[in-house]
């Protein structure tokens, strides 16, 4: 079955980085869609506050303890009001629980949180655990954090949330450190994954909460 909806979708790929947004042009700017008209790929080096209209969905590839604290952070929060209570809520609800006690986020989960009204959406993807710096040099971390990204947005649009717009800036390149061509190339096998060969994320617990996709067996 075509993981396609039946409305166009813009995916933005923006990111005020030049050399990221060199890498993101190199690899996922040369995807070949094959309904052009559907998923459109667009890549900027704007802010992501310049796309911010009815129908979009943000991506923060954050950390599984589902804080927003950094400056992208605080942009969603105010492009998107009341999301960030929300992930805290719904990490506090249904996340896991780690050895220390802490609860989380399972890494390369994603959780769609709507605003009020819902006409705008931040999707939070968590690539890393903790909210400080951290190499992800030599991992897989932004191809399993955009792929579940992409195939929860997929799942959203065919349960009618209709987003037309999804918005996101390099996975892993912040904070994550990771070499901006080794994340540009995982985020486009990812989109290769789920809009040119249909390999989208499945997981049996979608089910039980609409709004949180777990991958358990993914691990960093």
């Amino acid at each position: 079955m075509s993981s396609f909806v039946n409305l166009t979708m813009e995916l933005i790929l923006s990111d005020t980085r030049p050399a990221v947004v060199r890498a993101l042009r190199a690899t996922v700017g040369h995807l070949q869609i094959p309904d052009a008209r559907r998923v459109v790929i667009r890549i900027d080096d704007s802010p992501v506050s310049r796309w911010d209209d009815d129908g979009v969905c943000f991506v923060n590839g954050g950390n599984a303890l589902g804080t927003m604290r950094g400056q992208l952070d605080r942009e969603l929060s105010r492009l998107v009001p009341g999301a960030e209570a929300d992930v805290e809520k719904v990490v506090q609800m249904y996340g896991e629980t780690s050895r220390s006690g802490v609860k989380h986020l399972p890494l390369f989960s994603a959780l769609l949180s709507p605003s009020s009204p819902r006409s705008r959406w931040l999707l939070t993807a968590p690539c890393m655990y903790v909210s400080e710096s951290r190499e992800l040099r030599g991992t897989r971390n932004a191809f399993h954090a955009t792929h579940t990204a992409l195939s929860l947005i997929q799942e959203a649009n065919r349960a009618g949330a209709r987003i037309r717009r999804v918005v996101m800036t390099g996975i892993c390149t912040g904070k994550g450190r990771m070499n901006r061509d080794d994340a540009a190339s995982q985020m486009a096998d990812a989109f290769r994954a789920v809009f040119i060969d249909d390999n989208m994320v499945v997981d049996p617990k979608q089910a039980q909460h609409p709004r949180l996709m777990l991958n358990p067996q993914y691990t960093v």
